[in-house]
């Protein structure tokens, strides 16, 4: 079956049932909130330029040149060449697009008790008129994600460049499906469960598990050893080592979703490459700490979200005024209703809120230890939308945890641009520097000094485009 007959299969049964379950969901038909301009050669002048590593000086005055796609050349103004294009930046600074390493693009930012959905197209395009230009969608259905990553680069639709790891990994009983229950209406649930977990057990053929995975063009593994709520069963010691094995043979890292330490560690002594997120359910315990740091293993921050679960769970509405200007408003105004979800779920919201302080706690200790951090988000999720939320976490980084401005968009540019270039095959993602993908931010002040300054996106150019958003004036 190709790719394509996939991809509206899924399609058109989700919409047999959803049909057959009125009154259970809403579907936002949003628009795009993005559109190309695409005007050829572009070139920048007079712009001061940070390129994404935290150590390097600002470059004043500089020139660079985008084609085809990339940045071809970078020198002192005047660099003395024609461009369909010119852009005085004078006064401005260039950087990096943002990278979100953390994402579920057919997620909704909506809550439980009012089931909203957007056109995937809707969730691509608000990342990206963010400045969001790549993100790593961390669980999804294999082929619809497969079939946007090719509509994204030939151009079809416009949004950020996307890597994807499909089916998330879990055991019988566990994360996420009773998550997916809570949000979705059965028997909807039983068909997104389907296709969007893969369940795991002692006969497994590991080895066609991650074969699977290439064949829908993933570019990892995710497992799930957290346990949401939690009464529900964490994978086994085992069976995580066994899948991270057969990932790895497979030439496919592995990223795990942990609550715990001791999640932690059971993710590290299985071998896996990527933190999925930081301890957000308990203390990060020194022992952790230190085989954390001795591994090198790179986690996702993910702060922003679990405020979110704490804050819903304390019967507060978590919902910025950027949220706001990416949320259907009838998932907007919900917020501000009384919470209704199950009681195993407000169980668990109410054990990540009286875990705030250790998460916090954790985010300070792994920067006083120099764990490798990437921004990432979850989103959208509970309130928490579509490249609003990676700015939001990018400013809780700097806020709360106490990262440097500098350090923390090399957290979201250079840092995880060294590890999905890799995967995606583009040399110099996450940086400015000749022959790198044109991925660029023109901004009206200085975020490497101001982090508030990263709201004030004069200019996007996603793969050598001028990106036009559109997103509402903030009130």
């Amino acid at each position: 079956m190709t790719q394509i007959i996939r991809v509206f299969l899924s399609t058109f049964m989700i919409l047999i049932f959803l049909s057959g379950t009125t009154g259970c969901f809403h579907y936002a038909s949003l628009p795009p909130m993005v559109k190309t301009d695409n005007k050829g050669s572009l070139l920048i002048t007079k712009a001061r330029i940070f390129d994404g590593n935290a150590d390097h000086p600002i470059q004043e005055n500089m020139d660079v040149l985008v084609t085809d796609g990339q940045i071809s050349r970078i020198a002192p103004h005047p660099l003395g060449v024609k461009a369909d294009t010119e852009i005085n930046a004078e006064g401005m600074l260039i950087m990096p697009g943002l990278i979100d390493f953390h994402t579920h693009v057919g997620g909704t930012d909506a809550p439980p008790w009012r089931k909203t959905f957007y056109p995937p197209e809707r969730t691509l395009s608000a990342f990206l008129a963010f400045g969001v230009t790549s993100i790593v969608d961390l669980g999804g259905i294999a082929g619809q994600l497969q079939g946007l990553h090719e509509e994204l680069e030939s151009g079809e639709i416009t949004g950020p460049r996307l890597a994807y790891a499909g089916p998330q990994v879990t055991v019988a009983e566990s994360h996420p499906g009773p998550l997916i229950e809570e949000t979705v209406n059965w028997p909807v649930s039983s068909l997104v469960k389907h296709l969007m977990i893969e369940e795991i057990d002692e006969n497994t053929d590991f080895a066609e598990m991650a074969q699977n995975r290439i064949e829908e063009g993933a570019s990892l593994v995710k497992i799930m050893i957290d346990r949401i709520p939690l009464d529900t069963p964490s994978m086994p010691p085992e069976l995580a080592k066994r899948t991270v094995e057969a990932a790895h043979k497979a030439g496919l890292p592995v990223a795990a979703h942990i609550g715990t330490s001791k999640d932690l560690e059971t993710a590290l002594n299985a071998g896996v490459d990527l933190f999925a997120h930081s301890v957000n359910s308990s203390q990060l315990s020194t022992a952790s700490l230190e085989r954390l740091k001795s591994s090198g293993t790179p986690v996702i921050s993910t702060m922003r979200i679990f405020q979110n679960v704490a804050m819903v769970s304390e019967g507060k509405n978590p919902v910025t005024a950027a949220d706001a200007t990416v949320m259907d408003s009838g998932a907007f105004e919900a917020f501000k209703e009384s919470a209704e979800v199950s009681p195993s779920m407000q169980e668990y919201g109410e054990n990540i809120a009286r875990h705030t302080n250790d998460r916090l706690d954790g985010c300070i200790k792994m920067r006083e230890a120099d764990i490798p951090i990437l921004i990432g988000t979850d989103t959208p999720l509970l309130g928490a939308s579509a490249g609003a939320s990676t700015h939001e976490e990018i400013f809780l980084l700097v806020e709360r945890c106490g990262y440097s401005p500098a350090k923390t968009l090399a957290m979201a540019t250079s840092q995880p641009g060294a590890i999905l270039g890799n995967w995606l095959n583009l040399r110099g993602l996450g940086t400015i520097s000749e022959g790198a993908p044109a991925d660029l931010l023109i901004i009206a002040g200085d975020p490497t000094t101001d982090i508030g300054d990263l709201t004030k996106i004069d200019q996007i150019i996603s793969r050598g485009n001028l990106i036009e958003p559109a997103i509402p004036a903030q009130d």
